[in-house]
């Protein structure tokens, strides 16, 4: 036989025998775990991060209300906005 004896039985494959450890199967399970975590976290940072800049801010909203309500002219609302972004 090919191989040594390691925590495990020998397996035949592809012609050759090969040790089988009785742990591997939970470990490749663990890491295809964190793997689907870590793609899943990365997914919903990105999320989060569009969402984010999405929304306008709370600087921008109490300028348009101002020029709404016409407490400031439009030459001041633009400078103002192009301050802001």
């Amino acid at each position: 036989m090919h191989g040594m004896y390691w925590s495990g039985r020998y397996m035949p494959m592809m012609g050759r025998w090969y040790v089988m450890s009785n742990t591997s199967w939970w470990f490749k399970g663990g890491m295809l775990l964190l793997l689907i975590l870590a793609v899943a976290l990365v997914v919903l940072l990105a999320i989060h991060l569009a969402r984010r800049n999405e929304r306008p801010s709370e600087a921008l909203t109490i300028l348009q209300r101002r020029y709404v309500n016409g407490d400031i002219d439009k030459e001041t609302y633009e400078q103002m906005k192009k301050d802001l972004r």
